[in-house]
């Protein structure tokens, strides 16, 4: 993949990432990892190095990489096993930019905040979900990732804006810059009118 020299080469070569990979990945969503995959660390490490090769293959192309590994909130599980599951995830992902020689400087990453399902019978405070998603990110992320753009995953815009709030204003270390990357969570209320 080094030295594409055109934005179609470059094109084709994401086409080719996204759709030509290992047969591993065949019914499950690139930028989503279940819970249940999970137990499945052979589709995380895949999914992971997916997202690896397309860091640096944007990089190598004067392209700033948002790296998206999303953990999907469908299920029931409760809070404990979201931060598992994604530590688990971001793990993978930051050792595989590793392998891959991105440059961590240069990307901005985009997850989900950590969550219980939508089926949890359990409802947690907003501070329950910052203590979660910032150790998550203590944890996993290295300092050198300048931004963090956090996904609504399903949240309403409230629900994720209150959260968001909750993660900012949460003590402790937080070298990375925090903030929103919400598409459906800002527009659902205007949709709806």
């Amino acid at each position: 993949m080094v030295g594409l020299s055109t934005f179609k080469e470059f094109v084709l070569s994401m086409l080719h990432i996204l759709f030509l990979s290992s047969p591993c990945l065949q019914g499950t969503s690139l930028k989503g990892t279940s819970i249940a995959e999970g137990e499945c660390p052979g589709l995380i490490l895949e999914n992971a190095n997916v997202l690896a090769r397309y860091a640096s293959t944007c990089q190598q192309n004067g392209i700033v990489p948002i790296v998206e590994p999303e953990v999907l909130p469908d299920g029931d599980h409760d809070l404990d096993r979201a931060q598992k599951v994604t530590e688990q995830v971001l793990a993978a992902v930051y050792k595989a930019l590793n392998d891959h020689h991105v440059y961590l400087e240069g990307t901005l990453l985009k997850p989900n905040m950590v969550t219980a399902g939508q089926s949890c019978p359990k409802k947690y405070s907003p501070m329950d979900v910052a203590r979660a998603t910032v150790t998550t990110l203590q944890r996993t992320v290295p300092a050198a990732v300048p931004g963090i753009t956090f996904l609504s995953g399903g949240q309403s815009e409230e629900e994720a804006s209150i959260h968001l709030d909750a993660i900012n204003k949460f003590p402790g270390k937080k070298p990375w810059a925090l903030t929103f990357s919400y598409g459906r969570a800002l527009q659902a209320s205007a949709l709806k009118a």
